[in-house]
């Protein structure tokens, strides 16, 4: 059912099947990546970093090579990664109950930022499936070592699914960093917390290394251009462009994701200055650590944004956003249910 809807919404929003200006850009390197040239724009000029989500091409080069039509390749992993990171939200909600689970589905099946930027051969809808699997994998590990005494540490999994998503996109490293901490606040042993930030640390250096000697630089070309030479240019947007964009797709939902963001802030500062004794504001704990950490990642992306907008609207940059929205505006009803269900006993 999960995946029936979140495909009916991916190709009811792309019906005439068309892929945008940027995602041509991945379609053009995955092409070329199942020709044996990685990374490769133009074949004759040689390697460069151009887009910098040098990951998905990835995905779309093998379908490419078994002779798949690019543009089915790019829109088949787009719907694939999409129902992924969709089962892994209603997984992490459905956990506590089925129907926490099924109103994520729908708010995360509706939002027209993550669909039909996943539909149009951009790289959100890879950026969506890590983030959703960072948070998943943090929350069942937190409730595996508080519902008994096994408190296994690997460093092979969420540190590294961490590290992928700090390459994937180079705007959400600060959001792998409070991940990072997130994850360290709940293992024992120093060593073991070395080791969980070193492991995403190094994924993220080694690639940076090879990239620069890949490609004679460790940084992508668009994040250059769009970080220093684009200062000087009249920008078509105001810094209302990131309000404007959610007013207009998930208003309801992003009202009730500010909502919920006061209770999870007295969480945190009940946690950081022992103030236990204050009454609990009735957010299941196994929704406080990921949920602030998805509170950064909204407000982080929407002020980085909004202080500095690109060029253009370049809407598919705050799919982060949006994807915290749907947790944000869900927890919420997992609030307003736990109150009264409180009530009722």
């Amino acid at each position: 059912m999960v995946i029936a809807l979140i495909t009916a919404s991916c190709l009811w929003r792309n019906v005439d099947g068309l892929v945008g200006d940027d995602g041509a850009f991945f379609l053009k390197y995955a092409e070329n990546m199942s020709k044996g040239y990685f990374w490769y724009y133009n074949i004759e000029s040689g390697p460069i970093w151009g887009a910098s989500a040098p990951l998905y091409p990835l995905l779309i080069a093998p379908l490419i090579k078994i002779g798949i039509d690019p543009v089915a390749a790019i829109k088949t992993v787009g719907i694939s990664l999409l129902n992924a990171a969709g089962l892994l939200g209603f997984q992490y909600f459905a956990k506590s109950k089925s129907s926490y689970g099924w109103i994520f589905v729908v708010l995360f099946a509706m939002n027209s930022n993550i669909v039909i930027n996943s539909m149009t051969g951009l790289e959100t809808p890879l950026t969506v499936f890590l983030i959703c699997w960072a948070v998943y994998e943090i929350k069942n590990y937190e409730e595996t070592i508080s519902s008994s005494s096994k408190t296994d540490f690997s460093v092979f999994k969420i540190p590294c699914i961490i590290g992928i998503l700090a390459i994937n996109k180079i705007d959400l490293v600060p959001f792998s960093v409070v991940l990072t901490i997130a994850y360290c606040f709940m293992i024992n042993g120093i060593q073991q917390k070395i080791k969980s930030i070193l492991t995403p640390l190094l994924i993220l250096i080694s690639f940076h290394a090879f990239a620069w000697l890949y490609f004679g630089f460790p940084l992508p070309n668009s994040f250059l251009t769009k970080a220093l030479h684009q200062n000087h240019l009249p920008r078509i947007i105001s810094r209302d462009w990131v309000l404007d964009d959610l007013r207009s797709t998930s208003l309801m939902a992003l009202l009730a994701a500010i909502a919920i963001m006061i209770p999870l802030l007295i969480e945190f500062f009940k946690a950081v200055f022992n103030l236990n004794r204050l009454r609990t504001v009735l957010i299941p704990p196994m929704f406080v650590r990921t949920g602030l950490c998805l509170s950064f990642l909204g407000v982080y992306v929407f002020l980085g944004y909004s202080l500095k907008p690109p060029f253009e609207p370049y809407i598919w940059y705050i799919a982060p956003v949006s994807l915290a929205i749907c947790y944000l505006a869900t927890l919420f009803v997992v609030s307003i249910d736990s109150k009264i269900q409180l009530k009722a006993v």
